[in-house]
């Protein structure tokens, strides 16, 4: 088991290029974290008093759905995140 501290120091340490998985415990935050935002951002879009169009709702929540993605799998979330833009940049939804 290593400490928290140790973990920042070897992420610190690490080349940018390096890729080191999270741990499961930053996952759970990470994902804790997506869910809360996916929330409180549909609680919003829905008692907010503007008007808020189908496609944009769904290229934000897809886009906050691949952060959560990248924690599981890095290459679906990529993936995922590449077809949201291209959707959003053609459906004019973002």
């Amino acid at each position: 088991m290593t400490s928290f501290r140790s973990d920042i120091a070897r992420y610190a340490r690490t080349p940018f290029w390096d890729y080191l998985a999270l741990s499961p415990l930053a996952k759970r935050i990470l994902i804790i974290l997506v869910a809360v935002t996916l929330i409180l951002d549909s609680l919003f879009r829905a008692t907010n008093g503007g008007s808020t169009s189908v496609v944009s709702a769904v290229v934000t929540t897809t886009m906050t759905l691949s952060v959560a993605l990248f924690v599981w799998r890095p290459p679906i979330g990529t993936t995922v995140l590449i077809v949201t833009a291209a959707a959003a940049s053609v459906t004019g939804g973002c």
